[in-house]
């Protein structure tokens, strides 16, 4: 057997298992307690390079930044908050209280798994459709080279 389908069905077997461990961090995002804001590496990395590449606009009501939410919250709560903590029931807008900061929370991290979620479908596709057309390209070239001798027809 040539090793160019060999390569190709190894190609397939570790995009299969990426894809399997990215839907476990999607559910993972999804199920996340919604009184622990995102991690604010999470927020910059969607927001500021994911979200540009995938196309996707932040929707209103979602802050892009920590800053932001400590600002909507003490603006609307009237509560000065320590620049280490990120206000998770404080009313966040308009006076909506703990449900608001809850419900803001839920569909930041639906919205940042949705972006992960897009970016991951991309270039898994990306990699399955250049990795066939590579190795479609090869298979003449290493089919036709000395290093791999043409199967006996009399063997069965």
């Amino acid at each position: 057997m040539s090793p160019i389908p060999v390569i190709y069905l190894l190609i397939l077997m570790v995009v299969t298992t990426l894809t399997v461990a990215e839907s476990v961090g999607i559910v993972q995002l999804l199920s996340s307690d919604p009184d622990t804001p995102p991690p604010t590496w999470l927020r910059r990395v969607t927001y500021g390079c994911l979200a540009k590449i995938t196309c996707m606009k932040i929707p209103k009501g979602i802050p892009r930044s920590p800053s932001k939410v400590r600002a909507a919250a003490e603006s609307n709560g009237g509560i000065r908050l320590p620049d280490n903590v990120v206000p998770s029931d404080v009313p966040t807008s308009r006076g909506e209280g703990e449900n608001g900061s809850r419900e803001m929370i839920q569909k930041e991290y639906q919205f940042i798994a949705a972006v992960v979620d897009k970016f991951f479908a991309g270039l898994f596709l990306l990699l399955l459709v250049a990795s066939s057309v590579i190795l479609l390209y090869a298979y003449p070239h290493v089919r036709n080279s000395q290093d791999f001798p043409p199967a006996d027809k009399n063997r069965h």
